[in-house]
């Protein structure tokens, strides 16, 4: 395969990890700002999630969505490193071009403490509800 090639194909998979993650991490966060909503506003919601072992399996569920989200941020975040790397090897063209596509560790860390904030919450409004 020639340079041009290898470059096409790291170049299009770094842009394909980006717009993922982006996607993920918006959805992920627009579903937690609705689910807030939904459980701060619904007094029958409120009355559902206030018994003990719905409550209890709502608190596990919310925790391991967000162990989950980590994971898979992380991921995104590693496949991202790896095809910067690959790109850098390949020498190429310049970093310059391409680096606007790769997630960066502080994206990475901005994204989850705004997602992680959110189940945060989340996680305190359900066991404010307990009973």
């Amino acid at each position: 395969m020639e340079e041009k090639e290898k470059f096409t194909l790291l170049y299009e998979s770094l842009q394909d990890i980006f717009k993922m993650y982006m996607d993920v991490f918006w959805r992920t966060f627009t579903a937690i700002v609705i689910i807030i909503g939904w459980v701060v506003t619904s007094e029958d919601t409120q009355v559902f999630l206030g018994s003990h072992n719905v409550n209890t399996i709502s608190l596990i569920a919310i925790a391991l969505s967000g162990l989950i989200h980590c994971y898979s941020s992380w991921t995104y975040y590693s496949f991202s490193k790896q095809r910067m790397r690959l790109l850098d090897k390949l020498e190429f063209v310049d970093a310059e071009y391409y680096a606007h596509c790769r997630i960066s560790l502080l994206v990475l860390i901005t994204n989850l403490a705004l997602n992680l904030s959110a189940i945060a919450t989340l996680l305190a409004i359900v066991y404010i509800l307990r009973k």
